[in-house]
């Protein structure tokens, strides 16, 4: 006969309940069971074999026992195992005896005998920072609100040229070159490309005035942007010639500015050259040659700076920091922190000197991590902003000057026509006068030669007329705009010039709720793996799919486990349950 000696203890104080949304872990049973015996109010022995899920009877008075929320127990005959339990009811029996209700904790029973195969996590307390500081990289997206609206925390300009322009003008053929410094007619430009059009570049600054400009070392004496633009107008060798006119703060290089602040071009790029014209004020500006583009860089510095001090990673990234990249001109790019291979945040412009004006802004190494360099160059265009504005200035054409110089031999042969004609046509009625009277002698066909004169001489009088009212119509014929221009005064007038990076962040009110939850329940992970069971200092979050447990246990406590972590389970790694404001750093 087997002799009773089951030992029961009930505890007090246990913050552990059968819902299983916190549970203790220990770093080995002996600990285990040094922790939950300190909590013992009441103990027992020789009972019968205790029974999981079951109840027991005490001799003690229920009231005595109201504290106590927890009970351990160990069949000293069969196994030295302790069996941990949730007293789930007391009953009243007489005054000496009270009969307990308990059911079994599964993972404290069986926390030292279960073993994780790789499970679907649905999420979990994961790393957040690596050892330089920066947040471990988490892009999958949480199913929690963040607001509507951004708080922009930091704004940065860059611009690529300072606070000088360029005006561009691109012509069919060369503008009235003075002293045989280039060809006259079509003069083909390396710019790019080999093209059959006469770039010219003016830089100046939006007050008018010209910066100092050197072109192999020697000076220029530039026209100021506004006697340029007065005189281009009146010559008439630019009449229908220039394809297009524009501004821009970038031509697709990138000049050197000396401490004394002159902009220095290559010689072999550029030609300092005078526009003249017999009644027009003389242009000093400046010709391209041969042009071959090559894009400059900025540094924007740590692309972290700026935004609000976290402690979830998680909130370092996008959509709860944003990086925009923008123009203010209609041309922006949103982009992901995290997507910004290493810790600094690159910009590179490029343009050309096209018939209208085309700049890029790439950011570079952006989800090009795998790539190749020569690779990352080529897909740093996916991420850029690109003007494609036309920023042309107004092109006036004056039609009269422009209908006189396409059409003056054709004007004139008809002026000449009209004479000949009429000479021709007076000389046979006058022929016909004359003969009329020595052959006929009848002053009636005098009379009517006469008048077939008039008649000639009159109408080649109204043919001549015909053709000056004509050019007197198209004389009256207002200028032109060939080229009305697009935002050019109100964006470079107001001061948008470059690019900006504008960061931007959700407001505080989201991000302390934000922080509070990632605090409790980790981030999503979706990953197929051994769940976390300890990556912090004092707790752990998991929620599994599917969690894959084995063990020698039973079946049923089995189920009950995976139930457990598929419901989602904080695990806390010391006697402070429930304590939420610990820092729970990693360990």
């Amino acid at each position: 006969m087997v002799q009773p000696d089951t030992k029961v203890r009930l505890l007090s104080g246990i913050p552990l309940t059968e819902r299983y949304d916190n549970q203790r872990t220990f770093t080995s049973r002996n600990a285990q069971t040094s922790y939950f015996l300190s909590k013992v109010e009441h103990s027992f022995n020789e009972f019968t074999y205790q029974r999981k899920n079951s109840n027991v009877l005490v001799d003690k008075q229920v009231d005595s026992l109201r504290e106590c929320n927890y009970m351990m127990f160990q069949n000293d005959n069969y196994s030295s195992k302790w069996f941990y339990a949730f007293i789930t009811d007391m009953e009243y029996v007489n005054p000496n005896t009270t009969a307990i209700s308990f059911e079994i904790d599964v993972f404290q029973t069986w926390q030292f005998d279960i073993e994780w195969k790789p499970s679907f996590v649905e999420r979990e307390h994961t790393r957040r920072w690596n050892s330089n500081g920066s947040p471990v990289i988490n892009t999958i997206p949480e199913s929690v609100d963040y607001g509507n609206e951004y708080d922009i925390v930091d704004v940065q300009e860059w611009q690529p040229y300072g606070d000088h322009y360029y005006l561009v003008i691109v012509s069919k053929e060369t503008l009235s070159p003075a002293g045989g410094q280039v060809n006259d007619g079509v003069h083909a430009t390396y710019n790019g490309v080999p093209q059959p059009l006469s770039y010219y570049v003016h830089p100046f600054y939006l007050d008018g005035n010209t910066p100092s400009v050197s072109i192999g070392g020697n000076t220029v004496a530039l026209t100021k942007v506004q006697d340029l633009l007065t005189s281009i107008y009146t010559q008439e060798n630019a009449v229908n010639n220039i394809v297009s006119m524009y501004i821009t703060d970038y031509i697709g290089i990138n000049p050197n500015r000396n401490s004394n602040g002159v902009i220095e071009l290559s010689s072999n790029n550029f030609l300092s050259v005078v526009i003249a014209d017999d009644s027009s004020q003389n242009i000093n500006t400046i010709m391209v040659k041969h042009l071959s583009y090559s894009g400059t860089i900025h540094d924007f510095g740590d692309k972290y700076a700026g935004f609000s001090s976290v402690s979830e990673s998680k909130l370092r990234m996008y959509p709860y920091n944003v990086i925009e990249l923008t123009d203010f001109k209609g041309n922006r790019l949103e982009l992901k922190p995290e997507s910004i291979n290493g810790s600094n945040l690159e910009v590179q412009a490029i343009g050309s000197l096209g018939v209208q004006n085309k700049v890029a802004y790439r950011v570079r190494d952006y989800n090009t991590n795998k790539l190749e360099s020569n690779e990352k160059s080529i897909v740093s265009m996916e991420n850029s902003v690109i003007n494609n504005d036309p920023q042309d200035l107004p092109i006036v054409t004056d039609y009269l000057a422009s209908h006189l110089q396409g059409n003056r031999n054709s004007i004139e042969t008809q002026k000449q026509s009209a004479y000949f004609n009429g000479v021709l046509s007076s000389g046979s009625t006058l022929g016909g006068v004359v003969g009329g009277a020595m052959v006929g002698g009848v002053p009636g066909a005098i009379g009517g030669g006469l008048l077939g004169l008039g008649g000639s001489i009159g109408s080649t009088y109204f043919q001549v007329q015909q053709i000056e009212s004509q050019l007197q119509d198209i004389k009256n014929v207002p200028p032109q705009l060939s080229s009305m221009g697009g935002n050019t005064s109100f964006d470079f007038g107001n001061g948008y010039k470059g690019i900006y990076v504008v960061k931007k962040e959700i407001k505080p009110e989201y991000r302390k709720k934000l922080t509070d939850y990632f605090k409790m329940y980790g981030y999503k992970v979706h990953e197929l793996k051994v769940p976390n069971l300890k990556t912090r200092q004092h707790y752990n979050f998991i929620r599994t799919i599917g969690a894959n447990i084995v063990g020698k246990v039973p079946q049923r406590d089995l189920v009950k486990l995976r139930e457990i972590f598929d419901s989602g389970i904080t695990l806390w790694h010391g006697d402070y349950v429930g304590d939420y404001s610990l820092a729970n750093n990693e360990v």
